[in-house]
């Protein structure tokens, strides 16, 4: 074998390697809320995009968020009536063109970031934990930081 082709077969090699390792990685996805518990502020997600092979991804549940996500729905939870009252008295025009829907809710595309470690032993506040197991850049360790 020549020199170059023994070269270009190591670096054709150490190419599928990396991808190998960097495809293992999770980082961030997009996905959409199959169902969102708007007590607990948890949503089951569906990650958007498909598998290189075109397999869809599987489903995530209970996957925490963070508050930004869900402020101004809750919000918009206690001045509902307030807005009601207001419309009733103004322009029918001008009151659909108020923002009165909630953000985070069944069918909204989110963006999911994956953490560092394993999360299983986190129980939601600041105290720390000890992780369970190695797992690092998994999807099972998701947090939806906002809402598309």
């Amino acid at each position: 074998m020549s020199q170059k082709r023994l070269q270009s077969s190591w670096y054709e090699a150490f190419q599928k390697i990396i991808y190998g390792i960097v495809a293992s990685i999770d980082c961030s996805y997009l996905a959409v809320v199959t169902r969102y518990d708007d007590e607990k502020h948890v949503a089951d997600i569906l990650p958007l995009m498909n598998t290189s092979y075109g397999e869809s991804s599987a489903q995530f549940l209970e996957v925490p968020m963070l508050e930004n996500c869900y402020r101004f729905d809750d919000w918009l939870k206690k001045v509902k009536p307030d807005f009601e009252a207001i419309d009733a008295k103004i322009d029918t025009k001008l009151a659909k063109s108020a923002p009165k829907k909630p953000k985070m809710k069944k069918g909204a595309v989110v963006l999911v970031v994956c953490l560092d470690g394993n999360t299983d032993n986190w129980d939601g506040t600041g105290v720390t934990f000890t992780p369970e197991t190695n797992r690092q850049h998994d999807a099972n360790d998701s947090i939806i930081v906002g809402v598309i």
